[in-house]
């Protein structure tokens, strides 16, 4: 067991390695190539180059050429073609999906606060969502509406918004925001997979029998490139999204997601056409603008609770502190998981108590739910289920969030708020812990006179 976990960390690891070092390459070419179609000198009478232009790199020139007719038949032979970084990020990523998510849907992907369903629906309605949202995204490229700029950003953008708050409404907050990037990620490989490089084959393949190539097929690769093109920027920040949780785990995170969304295209926007010499830096400007005015909102309306929830014991010390500094009322929830000879380190079944206790005149509404320690993230989730089934406030609690000093690398539990995440697992000595092993006859024995 021990040989199978150790494997697996390893396989994550590199799964994320080269799943982070694919998406550079990816993007990088993405944005190479795009800037260079923007950048060619287009004004040029020729019949076989449509645009040329010189770049430097390493000390070299090197002159740039885009044909409207095929290259040499030998060239042809030892052509280069960009679709592996595409392939491989896919893959990567689907793997990760499957290694890290798959594996463990009721506490990565299943959230009982948002939507109480088995985890092996919560597999299939994410591999529904990847395969519907492409085809629903493919068929609008195909319409007529594809002709129409301003009517097919428009509809797109409204089915971002409805899949990212159908997302917030199905699973925790972490992956309903992951599964935003998966869908957007999905369509991008698709973009290259279906549309991109058969277009290209079946452009070679006509020069390598010397007939004229269909230019239409040229126009749809390059346009689902664009597309992919305006997507990196949003593609990029939700996969960055573990490191910033005060975004993730927002009450309004779909909306704050929908608005990145905006704000990263119309910057990707600036920088496309300031490519082909177009400066028009108030397009940038917005963007900028319009992220600090996000960010000012998201600040404003921040998470506030209504009373403080401290498992007993380790929460005890937590909520005593909170409640001092945010002048809110408490409540106690007796839990008992630890037990043993000595010090208390064996963790068995989870026991709670028959009632919860406060002097607090509404014990539901927004709850902060304490814990001194996320071990193995079992307490948190069977405590947050406990509360939602717990007669006084059932149907009163507007929202739970939790708090943890430390949350162990083992744990499965994703705390919305934690002051010192652990990369390893080690056994936290807790100040009062020396109590554990005192017994009431040596104290009465060091104190007799």
């Amino acid at each position: 067991m021990e040989i199978l976990s150790y494997s697996m960390k390893w396989l994550e690891l590199t799964l994320r390695w080269g799943h982070v070092l694919f998406a550079i390459l990816w993007v990088g070419n993405s944005f190479l190539f795009n800037y260079l179609d923007n950048k060619l000198n287009k004004n040029i009478s020729s019949r076989d180059v449509d645009a040329e232009g010189y770049l430097m790199h390493s000390g070299y020139y090197y002159k740039l050429t885009r044909l409207k007719s095929s290259p040499p038949i030998n060239y042809l032979r030892s052509l280069v073609i960009f679709k592996w970084q595409s392939y491989l990020t896919f893959i990567t990523g689907i793997l990760l999906l499957a290694v890290i998510y798959y594996y463990r849907p009721e506490i990565l992907m299943v959230d009982k606060k948002v939507l109480n369903m088995l985890p092996s629906t919560a597999i299939i309605l994410s591999i529904l969502s990847l395969v519907v949202s492409w085809l629903i995204y493919d068929f609008l490229c195909k319409s007529n509406l594809i002709k129409n700029d301003v009517l097919f950003i428009s509809i797109i953008f409204i089915l971002l918004m409805l899949l990212s708050y159908g997302f917030t409404q199905m699973y925790g907050a972490k992956f309903a925001f992951l599964s935003v990037g998966l869908v957007i990620g999905t369509n991008m490989f698709g973009n290259v997979f279906t549309v991109i490089i058969p277009n290209q084959m079946n452009i070679i393949n006509s020069s390598k029998r010397n007939k004229k190539f269909d230019m239409s097929l040229s126009l749809s690769a390059k346009q689902r490139s664009i597309h992919n093109n305006y997507s990196t920027f949003l593609v990029l920040f939700i996969m960055l999204s573990g490191h910033y949780s005060f975004l993730v785990y927002h009450k309004y995170n779909w909306l704050i997601l929908c608005a990145i969304a905006a704000i990263s295209v119309l910057a990707r926007h600036y920088f496309n056409l300031r490519g082909r010499n177009i400066h028009r830096l108030y397009i940038l400007i917005t963007s900028i603008a319009s992220l600090i005015l996000l960010a000012i909102q998201i600040d404003e309306s921040g998470y506030k609770p209504s009373i403080l929830i401290g498992i007993m014991r380790g929460g005890a010390p937590m909520i005593d502190v909170l409640s001092r500094v945010f002048k809110l009322k408490c409540a106690y929830l007796a839990v008992e998981s630890y037990s043993g000879k000595g010090v208390e380190d064996e963790q068995g079944d989870i026991v709670f108590s028959r009632e919860m206790s406060s002097i607090a005149p509404n014990m539901g509404g927004r709850i902060l739910l304490c814990d001194d320690l996320s071990d193995t993230g079992i307490t948190f989730n069977k405590s947050i289920d406990w509360l939602k089934a717990y007669g006084p406030i059932k149907g009163k609690i507007e929202d739970i969030k939790t708090a943890t000093l430390w949350k162990k690398q083992k744990s499965l539990f994703e705390p919305d708020f934690c002051a010192v995440k652990l990369k390893n697992n080690p056994w936290i000595v807790q100040p009062f812990e020396i109590y554990e092993e005192i017994r009431i006859e040596e104290i009465k024995k060091k104190h007799q006179k």
